[in-house]
């Protein structure tokens, strides 16, 4: 694993990338217990077994993510992302694309209690399920675009979308918003 505790650190201006766990959870990071904050960082080509590609998080706390891309991860549940045991988190201007789970989440997958905020965010991933959140799990999206709309245990609020964001060259890795991107201006 790239980053392996709990507790409540800052991370800010980090690359996670080319990890890979052979054990159940969080390939990038794994977090059990605590509220870790990333900020403009990346977490990016890390393959996880089970659960958790990019970053795994258990326990009560509130994970932060701001401006962060969660890209080119694979694991079977999670492929981006993976909170249980009422991990909540918030996310804003982050995007999760290209991860892989080959049996649902490519983007998020929650279960055993935690409440998800999605705003101004991009999900795109291959894949059937963007978002699988486990019930009581819970995951409310505003201003965020989110390949497959919305179902299940997804509150969808104010300014959502399905279209695609149009990166500039993401099968090489260059997920800025080209120029025809319906995402310019219409996040908050």
């Amino acid at each position: 694993v790239g980053i392996y505790g709990s507790g409540s650190p800052i991370f800010e201006n980090v690359l996670v990338t080319s990890n890979t766990a052979t054990g159940n959870y969080g390939a990038g990071v794994y977090f059990f217990g605590g509220s870790p904050t990333f900020i403009n960082s990346k977490i990016t080509n890390n393959s996880g077994a089970a659960y958790g590609g990019g970053a795994a998080f258990f326990g009560e706390g509130n994970v932060v993510f701001k401006n962060v891309l969660i890209s080119n991860n694979s694991a079977s549940r999670g492929g981006g992302l993976n909170f249980r045991f009422g991990t909540a988190a918030t996310l804003s201007n982050v995007t999760i694309a290209n991860n892989i789970a080959t049996i649902s989440g490519s983007s998020i997958y929650s279960t055993n209690g935690g409440e998800i905020e999605l705003s101004n965010s991009i999900l795109w991933n291959s894949g059937d399920s963007e978002l699988e959140p486990i019930a009581p799990s819970t995951i409310y999206s505003e201003y965020s675009i989110i390949k497959g709309g919305y179902y299940g245990n997804i509150e969808p609020g104010l300014g959502n979308s399905s279209q695609n964001p149009l990166f500039v060259d993401a099968a090489n890795g260059d997920y800025r918003l080209s120029d025809y991107s319906p995402a310019i201006g219409a996040g908050t």
